[in-house]
């Protein structure tokens, strides 16, 4: 199979990242087995790779799976597909492996293999921790003839469209976009870097072998404009149901103890510097391990994180500023070393946990290292068990409001858990199922800025 322009756009890069599409219709999957083919019949001992879809039942599902378009590339390498391991093994004993992802640990399985280049098919259906764990399994040898990396491509949309869009989609790639037309070719040579990764965008109009007027006939028959958009134009901006816009964001730059805000529009005059050591520090923590959290993972559903963020509050100007989070899937011991480590390193004297069994208990083994305060029924709807608990916490808590005036500054830095904490929060649409620990320790906090406020007799102005 020949590629197309785009597709020959994607293949020639060097780096290390690439995310190819955007829209639908333009040879995604395609372009990650060629990718991943280019390792074949290189003299490259022990060449493997692997591609992922989310589940296996996506691999195989239809004649128009990624098991099906594999079969129309490899055998032409002379690559014979093993079923049962779901392997092609090719004459120099290369191999390419389809796998999926589908649950958190099952990352796991991937701990001993490495492999030379790694893919996933339709990227915002993974989470960012699962991305940042396969990169550990790439290794790179000494005289290696082609780049090792990862490639991904993905459509808008989705439970990771934040996190994605954050990475890869740069505001220059956004305004690209929004010039072109659904029928409008991408031109040869558009790729847009995002720091170190590469975005290269890609519609159906830019696949000559696909019949474009009918696909285009189908899509505009779609009656979600949120979903037509994505698809026929690969439109990063439209979102429905979500709870937080990413143009809310704020941001601080640090400098040694100082602080500096950014892109604060309407606020009272800021100084040149805040010393963070004249602010009021705190931590908000959300434990795992509930009744609730283990029957939702039974479910197969997404398991909860422990959580620890640490903020600092300046309540001249009423601005919480977001220091960092600790987040992760731990047991008891784990929990109690994670969050004892936490509030040592970043020096906190008080923090608020949510009064649940666990928060109680871990609230009084910690209690030399700490003061905490347990937040419970004092916000309205902490005690909501419905479909809408971590909405209402949200909103009586003044978290979205907060947001969408500007007064939570995150780092201007990207560190991978800030990352993390970004992709939570444009992701969310409010949902049962939608994850959310670091958005409960982020109403915590917001909550407690109010309360705080009231007690001290209001903002200074």
């Amino acid at each position: 199979m020949a590629p197309t322009i785009r597709q020959r756009d994607f293949l020639k890069l060097d780096c290390e990242i690439v995310l190819y599409g955007g829209a639908a219709g333009c040879g995604k999957s395609e372009a990650l087995l060629m990718w991943l083919a280019e390792g074949v019949g290189k003299g490259i001992k022990d060449y493997s790779a692997i591609i992922f879809r989310r589940t296996y039942k996506q691999l195989e599902k239809s004649n128009d799976s990624l098991e099906a378009k594999a079969y129309r590339i490899y055998p032409a390498l002379g690559g014979k597909y093993n079923k049962t391991k779901r392997q092609w093994r090719f004459p120099g004993g290369e191999i390419i492996e389809l796998g999926a992802l589908e649950r958190e640990i099952s990352v796991l399985d991937h701990q001993g293999p490495s492999y030379h280049r790694v893919a996933f098919d339709e990227l915002t259906h993974f989470t960012l921790g699962q991305f940042d764990f396969l990169k550990t399994r790439i290794r790179r040898l000494k005289g290696c003839p082609i780049t090792l990396g990862i490639r991904a491509s993905a459509n808008p949309g989705g439970p990771g469209h934040g996190w994605v869009k954050a990475m890869f989609i740069s505001p220059e790639a956004l305004h690209f976009l929004r010039g072109l037309g659904p029928r409008d070719p991408t031109p040869a040579g558009s790729v847009f870097w995002n720091g170190y990764v590469a975005f290269v965008p890609a519609k159906a109009s830019d696949n000559p072998f696909l019949d474009f007027d009918d696909y285009e006939a189908r899509l505009m028959s779609v009656t979600d404009p949120i979903t037509r958009a994505r698809m026929m134009n690969g439109d990063w901006d439209v979102a429905e149901g979500l709870q937080i816009r990413e143009e809310w964001l704020r941001y601080y730059g640090t400098r040694g103890e100082h602080l500096f805000p950014v892109q604060i529009a309407d606020r009272l005059p800021l100084p040149s510097a805040i010393d963070s050591r004249t602010l009021r520090r705190f931590a908000t923590i959300d434990t795992a391990g509930t009744s609730a959290d283990k029957a939702k993972e039974a479910r197969g559903k997404s398991p909860s994180w422990s959580v620890v963020a640490v903020w600092d509050y300046w309540r001249q100007a009423d601005l919480l500023f977001l220091r960092h989070v600790w987040r992760k899937q731990v047991d008891w011991s784990g929990l109690k070393a994670g969050v004892s480590e936490e509030l040592r390193t970043w020096n906190v004297r008080k923090a608020l946990i949510e009064n649940a069994h666990i928060g109680s208990t871990l609230a009084t083994e910690l209690k030399t290292v700490c003061d905490f305060d347990l937040i419970g029924p004092t916000i309205p709807g902490m005690n909501d068990t419905g479909e809408k608990a971590k909405l209402s916490r949200a909103m009586a808590s003044g978290l979205l409001t907060r947001l969408e005036s500007g007064r939570l500054l995150l780092p201007e830095e990207r560190p991978p858990w800030l990352i993390a904490y970004i992709d939570e929060l444009l992701a969310w649409a409010g949902l049962e199922d939608d994850p959310a620990d670091q958005i409960d320790v982020s109403s915590y906090a917001a909550y407690h800025c109010r309360k705080s406020a009231a007690a001290w007799g209001g903002i200074i102005k």
